[in-house]
């Protein structure tokens, strides 16, 4: 199967997308790894209508890019670049997640290249990538992607009790 990127402001989300990336969310596999949890519902009702909220609003907003990976029809992956505010309006905060089951297939990789390549053509000039310093797999993606390390910040995040290290990851375009 040929994987297929989807920018959401150009292809409308179908409700079927929507319940896969809510369902992706909360995956146990995927929450280890999300550092912006204390944001995310566990609750499965209020992820689907926050996801279904987002999807209706990207089209319309030109500080959020949005793109999803299809195998077959089916997400296997999501990518989301938040535009900063002013001063750094330049600057997209760049979120990324594949399921479980497709990871380690170079899904991450390719949706993160496409999502780089978008922000490209809409004027960002950076690109950041937050991750858990002992999250590899994202590590090594954003590495891929050409992102570099800048730094660690050390016992930064407040991961359910247990004080992680966050490693920063930057793009200059």
């Amino acid at each position: 199967m040929k994987l297929e990127i989807v920018d959401v402001k150009k292809v409308p989300v179908s409700e079927i997308d929507i319940l896969t990336v809510a369902e992706m969310e909360v995956h146990s596999e995927i929450r280890k790894w999300d550092t912006d949890y204390v944001h995310h519902s566990s609750d499965q009702h209020e992820n689907v209508q926050g996801f279904r909220r987002f999807f209706h609003r990207v089209p319309g907003d030109e500080n959020q890019l949005c793109l999803l990976a299809k195998l077959g029809g089916k997400v296997v992956g999501f990518l989301g670049i938040h535009c900063f505010d002013k001063p750094r309006s330049h600057v997209g905060d760049v979120g990324i997640m594949v399921h479980p089951d497709y990871q380690c297939k170079g899904i991450g990789t390719t949706l993160l290249k496409a999502g780089i390549d978008l922000a490209r053509e809409k004027g960002f000039k950076r690109l950041e990538a937050d991750t858990l310093a002992e999250n590899k797999a994202m590590r090594r993606t954003a590495g891929k992607a050409g992102f570099q390390l800048e730094g660690l910040r050390r016992k930064a995040m407040n991961m359910h009790g247990q004080f992680k290290d966050e490693a920063l990851y930057a793009l200059l375009l």
